[in-house]
């Protein structure tokens, strides 16, 4: 360190390094501050104008409540995925005769000629639906529910809330029946019991012993039945002789899992190879028909496409409505306080504040300084009438008064109220005295 020089304390060094610092935080609480006031005064103007407030906020609350509605709506059925496990692997196959059915079932034999033929599908299941008459105390009711294939519940992830899922010798020929209950049977008709595994339940073709409960959420695949399931029971118990073997007779949902690292476009390529085959070695039953691939949900995907475009768009129009309407109201209030803009502008807010509905900041701190202003003023006109009162000015004498000729033009057109005299502090801060010319 140079000699004659002294050093620099470390309070010195600490304050300048933090001076960024400090400045940062005195920014951040006067806008912490300005947006408090500015609060405050919105709910000022709330309560001010009540109506004007609930018909704005009811509008916007309409507007925004339908197109969330839409979009939520939008996003359940076109953008979440299945609650399955691996959802987007899992697709459906159709049968498919052009210009009649898009979307048609296949046969028992198709299914099994599916199984043996496609490599792109790791996992082929069937379901088909099932219709009973439950037989019980309080009489007999019918109810419907799913006949499915050994796959069926291990491709979809699907564990039980109760009891065992189905086995291989529940699909063996001459088992025992057995059935699986939904979870909204159980506790509609059975009181919820967890005693219901190993009970039997009579309908009017077999007696079948209850081995489980699903969970709740799941509810089955059949599309167009999913609310009324109530039961499952493996598929060869509830498919007759004819239906296992004839190609004429179509009830079985077809649902596959893509094999890993296989894309949909292959796989959609091989399922038309095997289609094209089986139109050949079953020229009769499959002369107008054909396979068709997709994944798991498209097809009440787009039936309801449409309409879900049709209802965002309705949402959106509402919104832009309701947008319009706050709008117009917002332009009427502003008109209908131009007055007290104007004396915002006068007390001293700035141009850009003074049209602001909720900047008051401005007016407001200028109103001690007008209402002083006004007071000084005041008092200097009580004092100086008290002194033209109290002092009488003299007849100027013919001596001295000046004559026309020789008054210059400037004094001649001084106003009168420029030449009165003043004496005491009013002369200071109340009037200005022309120049030249002194009180008498």
């Amino acid at each position: 360190m140079p000699e004659g020089t002294s050093p620099t304390p470390p309070e010195l060094h600490r304050s300048h390094d933090e001076a960024p610092g400090m400045h940062a935080r005195i920014v951040h609480a006067r806008s912490i501050g300005r947006l408090a006031s500015e609060l405050r005064d919105a709910l000022r103007a709330t309560r001010r104008s009540v109506r004007l407030s609930v018909s704005a906020i009811a509008c916007v609350a309409v507007g925004v409540l339908a197109t969330g509605s839409a979009l939520t709506f939008y996003s359940s059925v076109f953008l979440r995925p299945l609650p399955f496990p691996e959802s987007e692997r899992l697709v459906r196959i159709w049968n498919e005769e052009p210009g009649v059915e898009r979307r048609g079932a296949l046969s028992y034999p198709d299914l099994e000629d599916l199984r043996g033929s496609l490599r792109t599908v790791d996992r082929l299941a069937g379901v088909s639906r099932a219709r009973l008459v439950f037989l019980g105390v309080s009489g007999a009711r019918r109810v419907q529910g799913e006949g499915v294939t050994p796959e069926y519940f291990e491709m979809l992830g699907v564990e039980p809330r109760l009891g065992r899922l189905f086995a291989a010798d529940d699909f063996a020929p001459g088992a025992p029946p057995t059935m699986l209950l939904s979870h909204g049977s159980w506790r509609a008709h059975f009181g919820a019991d967890p005693g219901i595994l190993g009970q039997t339940i009579r309908t009017t073709t077999k007696t079948f012993t209850v081995i489980g409960v699903l969970p709740a959420p799941f509810m089955g695949t059949i599309e167009n039945d999913l609310r009324d399931h109530e039961f499952w029971v493996p598929i060869e118990q509830e498919l007759t002789r004819e239906e296992v073997v004839s190609r004429a007779m179509a009830g079985i949902w077809t649902i596959g899992r893509r094999a890993a690292g296989v894309s949909e476009a292959e796989m959609v390529a091989e399922v038309g190879v095997v289609s094209a085959r089986l139109q050949r070695t079953n020229p009769v039953a499959r002369r107008s028909l054909r396979l068709r691939a997709e994944p798991m949900g498209e097809s009440w995907r787009e039936q309801l496409r449409e309409q879900n475009t049709r209802l965002v768009g309705v949402a959106a129009l509402l919104l832009l409505v309701a947008a319009v309407n706050v709008a117009g109201l917002l332009v009427a209030r502003t008109q209908a306080r131009r007055r007290e803009f104007a004396v915002r502008a006068a007390l001293g807010a700035s141009p850009s504040l003074a049209p602001s509905p909720s900047s008051t900041g401005s007016a407001r701190a200028s109103i001690p300084t007008s209402i002083t202003i006004s007071a000084s003023w005041t008092a200097c006109s009580n004092r100086s009438s008290t002194e033209r009162g109290r002092t009488r000015p003299r007849p100027a004498s013919a001596s001295t008064r000046p004559r026309p000729s020789d008054t210059p033009a400037a004094s001649r057109s001084t106003p009168p109220s420029a030449s009165k005299p003043t004496t005491g502090p009013a002369s200071s801060g109340c009037s200005a005295t022309a120049p030249g010319h002194r009180s008498r």
